[in-house]
């Protein structure tokens, strides 16, 4: 059997972003949903898949890149997940093809509020660049992921979600106007 590279490497361009989205998930999973449980890499590892996981100039090199690092910070925040023989599903990625099997409202919802972190998360890293930061974006992102993971959600709790995701976006353009302004 091939590597976890290898394997990762060998579809289309969209199904690589959806793994790495699906990664993406998998991390905050092994976080239990807390962005604070993340070292300084893990939450650049974070926002830098974010950023890059639906950006249409993310080639297939930089998608297994991230792919990998996601993967190592789920192995560093839960080490023993990964040599487990009775896996409980913690730090698994997400299928997000099961998203299609959602209740259309669900699957709108969800797709908005990643797309809605995504967008966050470009802002973010931006700022980051020039040193400006915000724990609390990692901490948002990491819930948000955590909860479009979850089955059984309910609409009224991703409303909620994608309000405060507009909020805390209002930070992360503040971050990329202050960095703009160097």
């Amino acid at each position: 059997m091939g590597s976890r590279k290898e394997e990762y490497t060998s579809g289309s361009l969209v199904k690589l972003q959806n793994q790495l989205a699906g990664a993406l998930i998998g991390l905050a999973r092994a976080a239990d949903g807390c962005g604070n449980a993340f070292s300084h890499s893990g939450a650049e590892c974070l926002l830098d898949g974010l950023s890059a996981v639906f950006s249409a100039g993310c080639g297939r090199e930089r998608l297994t890149q991230l792919f990998l690092q996601v993967t190592d910070e789920k192995r560093k925040l839960a080490p023993d997940c990964f040599a487990c023989t009775s896996p409980c599903g913690r730090t698994s990625d997400f299928d997000m093809d099961s998203l299609l099997f959602a209740k259309p409202e669900i699957r709108s919802l969800k797709v908005m509020l990643f797309y809605g972190i995504h967008c966050m998360a470009v802002y973010a890293c931006q700022g980051a660049q020039k040193g400006f930061t915000d724990s609390g974006i990692t901490d948002f992102s990491c819930r948000a992921l955590f909860l479009i993971g979850m089955d059984g959600i309910e609409a009224e709790r991703l409303y909620d979600l994608i309000t405060e995701a507009g909020e805390i976006d209002l930070k992360c353009r503040d971050l990329w106007e202050k960095a703009s302004c160097l």
